[in-house]
Parts: structure tokens; C-alpha cells; sequence
């Protein structure tokens, strides 16, 4: 997936392979192991979750529009794509994160919210701007956790959460450090 939302037919395939694997047909077991020899590890097809960021993110966003059957949630790290194509979403879990200064994905998402809205989503977008100072240190995130719980909590199925001064690449670097959105992500199940 690139920048003007063209992919190869690797993206498709990546979805095969999830299907395959909710096909719980493989055997995850150790042959080598004594203990994990007879083991059949399978996949809850309710807990499958899509997550990435940047171009990760647009594969993410369009796996979820293109299968929405398939996810449980999404968790999307600085990533975008065509308002259009992300109508299915309107119906899904989502929580996308990006900072202010980032000059694409932030304001590509902005437009993709009357489009979820027209589409019968519930979207929460609050207009202050998150502190990345409070995801580091990791074990001192209280007051980050309590804030984007407070978003979280509303009966939404969209939450679009944007950091204050944080560009592109700095997303990378912080945003999946947050706790409280891994948390969310973890906590949802598909009906």
C-alpha cells in the first residue's frame, strides 16, 4: 500500500493466509517437545485484530473496510486512507491515533469522519490535543490511561485521538507505547 492507496495482489494474500489460519486447520503444536507434541493451538475467530502504522495502517484500514466480517478492532497508528473506500468501517471498532503534525494522516482521518457519521458510525473526536509527555516513562501512564479512557468509554465504535506536536515518524516511536489503547484493543470481541 503506498501513498496513492495502490497495492499489489500481497496485500489480498496477507488476507488469504488470515483466512487460513481462522480455518484452524494448522497445527501449532511442538513436535519436538514433549509437552506441546498433541497441542492444536487455534485462534479465536472472535479476537482477531488488525493494527499498524503508516502504510501498515492504510493495509490495516483497507483489510478492515474490504473484510469487515474478519476484525474484531483495529488500532491504527498514522495511517490513512480514501474516505470513499473506508464507508465499511462506519460499522466497526476503531481507534486511530496520530499526531498534530502529522500532514497526512491527520487530515485524511478528519474526512473520513462525516463519511462514518453519514454511514450510521458513532465518532469521537475530541478536540483537545493528548500530551505525548505521558507516555514515558511507561510505568508512570495513569493519567494518559485515564484520559484516552474517558474517550473510550463513550458509546462510540470510532475514536480518533490526535497528540499534540507529534509528526509522522514520530508516531512510530510513542504511540504504541500507550497502554490504554493496547488494553482496548485486547479488550474487544466480535459478536
Amino acid at each position: 500500500m503506498n501513498d496513492y492507496w495502490e497495492h499489489t495482489s500481497d496485500v489480498e494474500n496477507t488476507y488469504r493466509l488470515v483466512e487460513s489460519l481462522l480455518g484452524n486447520t494448522w497445527n501449532y503444536g511442538n513436535p519436538n517437545l514433549d509437552d506441546r507434541r498433541d497441542k492444536i493451538l487455534k485462534i479465536d475467530p472472535k479476537r482477531v485484530y488488525c493494527t499498524g502504522w503508516s502504510m501498515g495502517a492504510m493495509t490495516s484500514l483497507w483489510l478492515m473496510a474490504k473484510h469487515p466480517q474478519t476484525f474484531a478492532a483495529g488500532l491504527i497508528i498514522a495511517g490513512q486512507q480514501r474516505p470513499g473506500d473506508l464507508v465499511p468501517l462506519a460499522s466497526q471498532k476503531v481507534l486511530i491515533i496520530t499526531g498534530s503534525e502529522d500532514d497526512k494522516a491527520t487530515p485524511w482521518n478528519e474526512k473520513c469522519i462525516p463519511v462514518w457519521e453519514q454511514a450510521g458510525g458513532r465518532v469521537v473526536r475530541p478536540a483537545e490535543r493528548l500530551d505525548p509527555a505521558l507516555i514515558f516513562p511507561l510505568d508512570r501512564q495513569q493519567k494518559l490511561t485515564d484520559q484516552v479512557n474517558s474517550y473510550l468509554v463513550h458509546d462510540a465504535n470510532i475514536t480518533f485521538l490526535t497528540f499534540e506536536g507529534v509528526d509522522h515518524m514520530g508516531s512510530a516511536r510513542k504511540f504504541f507505547y500507550i497502554k490504554a489503547a493496547r488494553d482496548w484493543l485486547f479488550r474487544q470481541v466480535k459478536a
